[in-house]
């Protein structure tokens, strides 16, 4: 939201699994996660009608605007969190 039309970096989650702080407690990254997720909520709840307009790249060149990207990423942890709930039903 600096820059106009920034191109993001892509990254490999299971690269991730490879590095020392895996091992940690997983209470770890659920502090991490609350965290973060209170910064993007106020953030998100706050922006104006010209920045949920604002674009980013991808690698490939695709575009996406921050409106859709809420969107987008809404969806994504709603996904997650059926899995878990199909999970623990089990």
């Amino acid at each position: 939201m600096t820059k106009e039309n920034p191109v993001v970096k892509t990254y490999e989650e299971s690269e991730w699994a490879k590095l020392t702080d895996y091992d940690l407690p997983v209470k770890v990254s659920l502090q991490l996660l609350e965290s973060l997720h209170e910064r993007w909520t106020y953030l998100l709840e706050n922006l104006t009608a010209p920045q949920l307009q604002l674009t980013y790249q991808y690698p490939d060149g695709s575009k996406m605007r921050i409106e859709q990207s809420i969107a987008l990423y809404a969806w994504h942890g709603n996904h997650h969190f059926a899995h878990m709930q199909l999970a623990l039903n089990n």
